[in-house]
């Protein structure tokens, strides 16, 4: 998963030497599962948020 940290104005908060590919951002998270479904890949881009604090999760 790749997240453009310049497009939302927020400070890349990823390791320097993260692999960065352009226009789609850097990787913040890789999924190791052949058979990942939407729900899978949403929640775990809703954990990465929440972890470094981009959106609260309420409830």
């Amino acid at each position: 998963m790749f997240f453009d940290f310049k497009g939302y104005g927020i400070k890349n908060i990823t390791p320097e030497n993260e692999l960065t590919l352009e226009p789609f951002g850097t990787r913040i998270f890789s999924i190791y599962n052949k058979e990942i479904d939407y729900d899978i890949g949403v929640h775990q881009f809703k954990q990465w948020l929440s972890l470094n604090k981009i959106i609260y999760i309420v409830g």
